[in-house]
C-alpha cells in the first residue's frame, strides 16, 4: 500500500473460543486490541462467531471501552444445541443487540452462524435511530500484550521489569519475589536459552 500510495481501511474481527473471552491463541479482549492497534488504517475491531450475543456482551463491552476505532459485532443466533441448530429467534437476538446499541457499544452490527435474513432485518429495526458508539480518546501509555495485557504510564512507573517465560520452572521461581514486593532480585534464567 505504501509503494502505491494507497489507503485501504482495515476491519479486524476475532472469534472468542469460549465464554471466558479468550481466543484460541489465549488472548483476552484487551490483549487482542493492543496487538492490533499498530495496524495502519484500522477502521474497526470487533468480535464474530463462536458466541451468541448474550455471551459476547461482557467481552464486547471491554473492547468498546478501550478501542480508539469503530467497534463491530457479528454474534451467532445464540449457542447451538446438540444437533447444531441455533434456536434464538430474530426478535430475541435483536432485543439483546438493541441493549448493546443503547449502551453505546456498537458502530457496526450483523450476524454469524444461525442468523437468517429475518435476524438481520430484526437487528436493523432494533438499532434504528440509536446513536452509534463514539470511540474514546486513549492515553499515550506503553501497551503490550501476549495472552493478557499490560499498560504502563512512563510518568507513574518510569522503570519496570517484565518478562515472558514459557519455561514453567523459570516462571514459578520468578513469580514469588515479584508478589512479595522485593525490588531487587536477580531473576532465574533457564540454561541453554
Amino acid at each position: 500500500m505504501r509503494t502505491r500510495n494507497t489507503r485501504i481501511p482495515v476491519m479486524l474481527s476475532a472469534t472468542l473460543s469460549d465464554a471466558s473471552g479468550r481466543m484460541l491463541a489465549g488472548q483476552c479482549a484487551e490483549a487482542f486490541l493492543i496487538s492490533m492497534l499498530h495496524t495502519e488504517e484500522l477502521l474497526t475491531v470487533g468480535f464474530n462467531c463462536a458466541l451468541g450475543a448474550e455471551e459476547m456482551h461482557p467481552h464486547l463491552a471491554e473492547l468498546a471501552a478501550k478501542a480508539p476505532c469503530l467497534v463491530s459485532a457479528h454474534p451467532n443466533a445464540g449457542l447451538p444445541d446438540i444437533f447444531g441448530k441455533y434456536e434464538q429467534t430474530p426478535d430475541q437476538m435483536a432485543a439483546i443487540i438493541r441493549e448493546f446499541a443503547e449502551e453505546g457499544l456498537l458502530n457496526i452490527v450483523g450476524g454469524c452462524c444461525g442468523t437468517t435474513p429475518a435476524h438481520i432485518g430484526a437487528i436493523a429495526k432494533a438499532v434504528e435511530g440509536i446513536a452509534p458508539r463514539v470511540p474514546p480518546q486513549i492515553k499515550p501509555y506503553l501497551r503490550t500484550s501476549m495472552a493478557s495485557s499490560m499498560l504502563m504510564s512512563m510518568i507513574d512507573a518510569p522503570f519496570s521489569i517484565w518478562w515472558s517465560a514459557t519455561d514453567i520452572a523459570a516462571c514459578m521461581s520468578n513469580r514469588a519475589p515479584l508478589h512479595s514486593g522485593q525490588k531487587h532480585r536477580q531473576f532465574h534464567q533457564p540454561q541453554g536459552r
